[in-house]
């Protein structure tokens, strides 16, 4: 029923797309108006627009969709994690602090820790896996929750309590102050 009526939400799904490329959308021209285009500072805002055929499929195919994300970024998680125990370079930025080629410690920490939480929601979300697939994904979620930690960044980590709060919300479908303020002692907590 729930996946029926979000896909049926075409209006929300238009705001969504809307939203997700007017950052980058906004900086080019900004960059345009400026006359000189400065290209590393369209990574981020990318990153967004990138995701507009990704919330499309996943907003079509439905449970499917969500199902094969979870699986993606399970894969992405043991992979790079893979990838930092196997590569020589796995501290480009610094010897303290896990980052690769492509990313600082800041990026690659809050990316790691977006898919392990991606990989941890599909892992308690999805009630009919096969039991490999649940354990897949619950190393997974570890690894990059390990990860996020070795970057000694806490960028990503400030949203934790934003996401967590969120995640209530959707379960539950309600929210009180104990809740906010909780969340928002998490949150300047993590400041300090």
């Amino acid at each position: 029923q729930r996946d029926h009526e979000w896909a049926g939400n075409a209006p929300l799904a238009k705001w969504f797309c809307a939203s997700f490329g007017a950052w980058t959308l906004a900086t080019l021209v900004a960059a345009l108006l400026r006359g000189h285009v400065d290209w590393p500072l369209l990574d981020s805002p990318a990153r967004f627009a990138v995701a507009i055929p990704v919330f499309l499929y996943v907003r079509r195919a439905g449970h499917l969709g969500v199902r094969s994300v979870g699986y993606c970024a399970a894969a992405g998680l043991v992979l790079t994690l893979a990838h930092q125990v196997l590569a020589s370079h796995a501290h480009d930025w610094s010897a303290e602090r896990m980052s690769n080629y492509f990313a600082d410690p800041l990026a690659f920490g809050y990316i790691c820790l977006s898919l392990a939480f991606m990989s941890l929601a599909s892992a308690l979300s999805d009630t009919t896996q096969p039991k490999w697939a649940l354990v897949f994904k619950l190393l997974a979620a570890a690894a990059g929750l390990y990860m996020s930690v070795q970057t000694a960044s806490r960028s990503g980590w400030l949203a934790l309590p934003l996401v967590l709060l969120c995640m209530a919300f959707f379960k539950y479908r309600a929210l009180n102050l104990k809740s906010a303020a909780i969340a928002t002692g998490l949150t300047l907590g993590l400041l300090g």
